[in-house]
């Protein structure tokens, strides 16, 4: 029997100045180790990019302080008034 596919969700996630680097790296870690991926890490402000199944995102690295957000993309175009 096929075991379901976990939905996934592209995300940045942000931490708060001062948190350490280790609270980072375990929260990377076990998006990879629940079968997401690391898609980028920012280097001016501690956070990084991934698509991540909902679950770990709501149960591991949702701490306090953590901003997730959905990944979209923002134009800057107007219509001219």
């Amino acid at each position: 029997m096929a075991q379901a596919t976990a939905p996934m969700r592209s995300v940045l996630v942000s931490y708060p100045e001062g948190t350490d680097d280790s609270v980072v790296e375990q929260a990377k870690k076990d998006i990879e180790d629940a079968g997401g991926k690391i898609t980028h890490t920012y280097s001016i402000f501690k956070g990084f990019a991934a698509e991540a199944p909902a679950q770990v995102l709501e149960v591991s690295i949702a701490t306090e302080g953590v901003t997730i957000e959905d990944d979209q993309t923002f134009t800057t175009q107007g219509d001219g008034n």
